[in-house]
């Protein structure tokens, strides 16, 4: 378990959760919505990963 796994999985659970970008961005410290939105579909990025797509 690394840190950085930790944060996604703590960005990942509260967009799940709550649903609200805005408030993902501010508790992870995100200034651009292009970046938060990682979050809303973690299926989008581990098919990603499963491809070798940085």
């Amino acid at each position: 378990m690394s840190p950085h796994k930790l944060r996604h999985t703590y960005g990942t659970n509260l967009m799940k959760q709550s649903g609200d970008i805005h408030l993902l961005m501010t508790q992870l410290g995100h200034t651009s919505t292009t970046t938060a939105a990682l979050y809303t579909n973690p299926e989008q990025e581990k098919a990603k990963k499963a491809i070798g797509f940085p």
